[in-house]
C-alpha cells in the first residue's frame, strides 16, 4: 500500500506538523530511510536545504537515515528508501524533473510519499500556481490540490476566487484544500 502524506506548505518550523508527521511515519516504519527530493530547487541549493532539514529530522525522527535524491540513480534511491519526501519550491521545476522518469508511481509503490507544497502540486490532477493560474500535475492522485490555502503570507495564499475557478473548470474532480503546516493522508491499495 502506498501512503501519501500531503502537506500545504510551511512545514519545517511547525512543531505540530513535526510531531504529527513523526507519529505517522513511526507507526508505519520503525527506522525509516528518508530520501529528500529537492528537484524543485536549483541543484546548487540542495545541500543548504538538506542541512536545514537535518535539524527537523534530528528533533522529530532521530532514528531516521536521511539522504539527498540525485538525478542520476533516483529510481534506485527510491527503491532503497522507505519514505520519499518531495519538498516545497517551484512546482514547474519539479514537474520538469520528475517527467524525466518513466512510471514513477511504480517505483514508489508501497512507500510513504510526503509531498509538501510543490511536491503535493506535482502529484495532483490540477493545482493552482501562485499567480492563480491552473496547472496540470502528473495526475498520480485522483484529485486537484490547492496548497497554502488560507495562508497568512499574501505571496503564498491561494485566494477563494482562484479556488472557485479551479473547481468550476474541473467539477468532476474533487479538490483538496491544504492549509500550511497541516497534512492529509491518502492511501492507495494498489
Amino acid at each position: 500500500m502506498t501512503t501519501y502524506i500531503l502537506a500545504g506548505g510551511a512545514t519545517m518550523n511547525s512543531n505540530d506538523f513535526g510531531r504529527k508527521l513523526s507519529r505517522v511515519i513511526s507507526d508505519l516504519v520503525a527506522k525509516p530511510r528518508i530520501l529528500n527530493c529537492f528537484f524543485m530547487r536549483p541543484e546548487e541549493e540542495w545541500e543548504n536545504f538538506f542541512t536545514a532539514w537535518t535539524g527537523f529530522y534530528e528533533k522529530y525522527l532521530p532514528q531516521a537515515e536521511i539522504e539527498i535524491a540525485q538525478y542520476e540513480g533516483f529510481l534506485d534511491q527510491i527503491k532503497n528508501s522507505d519514505v520519499l519526501y518531495l519538498h516545497g519550491g517551484s512546482t514547474r521545476l519539479l514537474l520538469e524533473k520528475l517527467k524525466r522518469y518513466e512510471n514513477l508511481p511504480n517505483a514508489w509503490r508501497g512507500k510513504i510519499i510526503v509531498a509538501n507544497s510543490a511536491g503535493a502540486n506535482s502529484l495532483a490532477q490540477h493545482f493552482l500556481h501562485r499567480d492563480g493560474q491552473i496547472g496540470e500535475g502528473l495526475g498520480v492522485l485522483p484529485f486537484n490540490i490547492v496548497v497554502h490555502y488560507g495562508s497568512d503570507d499574501e505571496a503564498e495564499r491561494r485566494v477563494q476566487p482562484d479556488v472557485n475557478g479551479l473547481m468550476q473548470k474541473h467539477p468532476e474532480i474533487p479538490t483538496l484544500l491544504l492549509r500550511e503546516a497541516e497534512f492529509t493522508i491518502f492511501q492507495e491499495a494498489k
